[in-house]
């Protein structure tokens, strides 16, 4: 969950960075320290990670193992508003401030070109917010009823939509590179390309398979009239035969 929201925050303040100081960026930014920034990334998440692991446990109830949370309601409280100020907050306003910079960036120079990025990331920015908003919210009030004694039924439906609103998190990794890379303008122009050769090879097969199915039976109909007519030439040229009947024989005399 970290890795995947940090590193689209970095991407974020990446593409803000490349916007508003355009030489700087050329001059700093290279491959080396990008996969610098990607091992420290990984390094922070997986950090970040590890105190929830660690208050977990494998249960065994009625013969099915579940994973619970094994510590105090006051600690897992604390870690439950750390991952959601860690891992919501702060990387959204982020997100969306270095986005709102790139639009102001891009509107001041009146430059087309620069707007594409802007494009591209508000359905992104939207993603983040809608996958990832409800499974926050979920989890802090599911840990608050247990903390402040809520109603039986508001407490199972808090845990009956936890799968559903974890499932519409992990959507927001499927949805990045589908919506990345449908936004963009070359792909769209590939895309239309390629629709375009695959209906005209498809509809030069069906004309293909008429032409020569069409000349099969014209073909065979010719066929069929030569051997007709060959028959009845060959009937021309025998002699006619009749019961009682003897072609007369010529003696020499």
């Amino acid at each position: 969950m970290f890795a995947s929201i940090f590193l689209l925050t970095a991407i974020s303040l990446d593409r803000c960075l490349c916007t508003w100081v355009v030489v700087w960026a050329q001059n700093i930014r290279t491959l080396v320290k990008a996969r610098i920034i990607c091992v420290f990334v990984w390094i922070f998440s997986i950090s970040c990670s590890i105190p929830f692991i660690i208050i977990r446990s494998v249960i065994k109830h009625d013969g099915v193992e579940n994973c619970v949370y094994s510590s105090s309601i006051n600690v897992i409280m604390c870690l439950f508003i750390f991952r959601f100020m860690v891992g919501f907050v702060f990387p959204f306003f982020i997100i969306a401030s270095s986005y709102v910079a790139i639009g102001v960036r891009a509107k001041r120079l009146k430059r087309g070109k620069q707007l594409r990025p802007f494009r591209v990331i508000i359905p992104v920015i939207l993603a983040f917010f809608i996958c990832w908003c409800p499974f926050q919210v979920q989890q802090l009030c599911q840990i608050s009823a247990l903390e402040n004694n809520w109603s039986d039924s508001v407490r199972e439906g808090l845990e009956a939509s936890g799968p559903f609103v974890a499932c519409l998190a992990y959507l927001n990794s499927c949805l990045n590179p589908i919506l990345y890379v449908f936004m963009c303008d070359e792909f769209k122009k590939k895309l239309k390309k390629s629709l375009l050769l695959v209906l005209e090879g498809a509809f030069t097969e069906d004309h293909v398979s008429f032409r020569s199915t069409r000349f099969s039976r014209l073909s065979g109909s010719l066929q069929g009239l030569l051997s007709l007519q060959a028959g009845v030439r060959l009937s021309d040229a025998d002699p006619i035969k009749c019961p009682g009947f003897a072609p007369k024989r010529h003696t020499k005399k």
